[in-house]
């Protein structure tokens, strides 16, 4: 068991540095002289290095002057491109409780070849809810630097530890935080990854295993390796060197991370200082100069636009297929832990969606802010009383593909659709019994995964069959209180409604009028800006093709074309995956009835939002709404005389 936090033998060193490079300890300061030199000629950079660090980037780009220069320059430069990964103090209070969330523990014994090995691990004593993942990757940035100070790096064995890994974790790691993370151990640390290990690797673990190496260099990627337990791992690393909690003889994983927050405070100012440092970017020399003892001035916008361009649509496909996955093994209930709750029952990883979604609409973060800021102001001005929240406003802005005029009139007329058509909204609060029956008598369940094109399927069924407990405004009104939950926490690009026909009788059917088909699609496409990818029909008795027939006459032709009869469930999973159904037709999410429990939880953990609605809605129209563009959309009043 070792008494130092690093054990670094200098005539190992040296006797390495010359076995692999064929360098002396002489050949290493002059490179660092001249190196040092150099750095002093660029205007940009905010320090010269110190000597220690200069040789440390030597030593892990195999004594290359040049690619020693490119990794020093990235060194400086990433810290302003990512500064979400360079901006947290290790000695802060993020930082020390993920310090206790998860180990990323660099081991006092090095491997053969003097390679240091970092044990990361998920520790038992907190749940997926206390994990962060870019707070995991600013940790381990921070050993990172530590190292180069303290260490005399010639490569790096990375072993991650999955015992304690579960399924709630899984949604947590975010593609395009993986994806900046490779980039800087590619751009800064040259790749010099000695191997991977997973250590008590999980089954559910195997398709995230595909995906992650697709972010990840093939020279990487070729050097992992997959252990169901910790026996097979002493085949490529001594076992004197790991930690007591793998069999191994070195100090427990604790202990050592415990040593380890204790040498941050050596270097509390330091950290303060390397915090602030960024190039300047008005000062880098325009022209890349090719000189043997100068070398590279450094041409990283050139590489900063073949990432932000090319490698950007490669990541946002690594993305699209990460996200499938998460969605996957979030809501498996074969697999791991049951995680599904009524607080998280749209399971998408929001920001990721969110990406995707601005991606696919061609707009930035900056649009939406912008966007978001003048409609706040316009919501606070037009109701006073009731502000709409950010992710609500932020929807209605997705949803009308961020047109001004359509979003500020569908906020309008979600304001003003109780009075339009009380029936639909009045009494309908979900806390009243009626609420509650209808609630009982039909589904009406958003399915927990989205499909690969990020649409949300929604499926309405029969639960009770007794046509008498049947009331189509009621019903309508619940599909309307399960939007307004959505409204709130849910991030897609459309809908795709599925109407299960089982168990209906004419009798249903009979209570179903053209006006009440008509009102309902109206208030979803008017007020919810419904973007419907696809309306799919089952087990539809062949004497109501007229009532289908009817219902396409009250739709637009673009939508029109998106019904789809199926007589079979295979004519079903040709349009929607089975991944994304639930058990009850063949799918792999839980069944409707586990569904339906979590949803009534859910609407009864968000009673306050209805109870605001409902004084809002009750308030005179023409007080409360200042309307500086008022823009009633057409048909409404119609409709209601109609």
């Amino acid at each position: 068991m070792s008494k130092t936090l690093l054990n670094i033998d200098q005539s190992e060193i040296r006797n390495q540095i010359q076995k692999e490079f064929g360098k002396t300890e002489k050949d290493a300061k002059e490179c660092i002289e001249i190196i040092q030199k150099w750095a002093e000629t660029q205007p940009h950079w905010p320090q010269v290095p110190s000597k220690k660090l200069i040789r440390t980037f030597l030593f892990i780009n195999k004594f290359s002057m040049e690619k020693t220069k490119q990794r020093l320059d990235m060194y400086y430069t990433m810290r302003g491109l990512m500064p979400e990964f360079f901006n947290k103090h290790p000695l802060s209070s993020e930082m020390i409780q993920q310090s206790k969330v998860s180990y990323f523990v660099p081991l006092p014994k090095p491997a053969q070849n003097h390679r240091r090995v970092i044990y990361s691990k998920i520790t038992n004593d907190y749940g997926p809810d206390k994990f962060n993942y870019e707070n995991y990757m600013s940790f381990a940035q921070n050993v990172l630097e530590l190292l180069l100070y303290e260490d005399e790096l010639l490569g790096i064995h990375f072993v991650f530890d999955c015992e304690y890994l579960k399924v709630g974790h899984i949604p947590k790691f975010n593609p395009l935080v993986l994806k900046k993370a490779s980039i800087i151990i590619e751009k800064v640390y040259s790749n010099r990854v000695a191997s991977v290990h997973l250590v008590n690797f999980h089954p559910f673990l195997e398709s995230l295993l595909g995906i992650f190496k697709r972010a990840i260099s093939p020279k990487i990627a070729s050097r992992m390796y997959v252990h169901s337990s910790s026996d097979t791992l002493f085949d490529h690393l001594p076992r004197d060197i790991m930690p007591e909690d793998v069999g191994g003889e070195e100090m427990s994983l604790r202990v050592l991370n415990d040593m380890w927050l204790k040498k941050f405070s050596n270097y509390e100012k330091h950290f303060e200082d390397v915090i602030t440092l960024r190039t300047n970017e008005s000062l880098r020399p325009a022209k890349l100069v090719n000189d043997e003892i100068l070398g590279y001035y450094g041409n990283f916008k050139a590489l900063d636009v073949d990432y932000r361009s090319g490698t950007e649509r490669r990541e946002s496909d690594f993305s699209r297929k990460y996200l499938i996955f998460i969605n996957e093994i979030a809501i498996h209930s074969k697999y791991g832990d049951r995680v599904m709750a009524a607080e998280n029952l749209l399971h998408t990883d929001r920001e990721a969606v969110r990406k995707l979604v601005l991606e696919t609409l061609g707009k930035t973060e900056a649009d939406v802010l912008r966007a978001l800021d003048q409609l706040r102001k316009w919501n606070s001005e037009f109701c006073e009383d009731y502000v709409l929240g950010d992710n609500a406003l932020e929807l209605f802005l997705i949803i009308n593909k961020f047109n001004w005029e359509k979003c500020v009139q569908k906020i309008e007329t979600y304001y003003k659709i109780s009075s339009i058509v009380p029936e639909l909204y009045v009494n309908k609060n979900p806390r009243l019994w009626h609420m509650k029956e209808i609630a009982d008598v039909v589904y009406c369940i958003p399915l927990p995964k989205l499909t690969p094109t990020l649409s949300r399927v929604i499926v309405f069924r029969l639960r009770e069959l007794d046509s008498d407990k049947f009331h189509p405004y009621d019903f309508f009104a619940h599909t309307y209180n399960v939007a307004e939950i959505r409204l709130r926490e849910d991030m897609v690009l459309t809908d795709t409604l599925f109407y299960d026909f089982e168990g209906m009788k004419l009798s249903h059917f009979l209570k179903l009028t053209p006006i009440h088909l008509k009102k309902s699609s109206t208030v979803f496409e008017r007020v919810f800006s419904s973007r419907v990818e696809g309306i799919h029909y089952l087990n539809m008795p062949s004497s109501m093709d007229k009532l289908v027939r009817l219902v396409k006459l009250m739709l637009k032709e673009k939508i029109r074309k998106r019904v789809h009869v199926h007589k079979n469930l295979e004519s079903l999973y040709k349009h929607l995956p089975r991944d994304v159904l639930p058990s009850d037709y063949g799918g792999h999410c839980q069944p409707l009835s586990e569904l339906h429990e979590l949803w009534k939880r859910k609407l009864e953990d968000c009673q306050g939002i209805f109870d605001d609605l409902e004084k809002v809605r009750s308030l005179d129209t023409s007080s409360p709404l200042k309307d500086p563009a008022p823009s009633e959309p057409d048909g409404f009043r119609n409709l209601c005389l109609d």
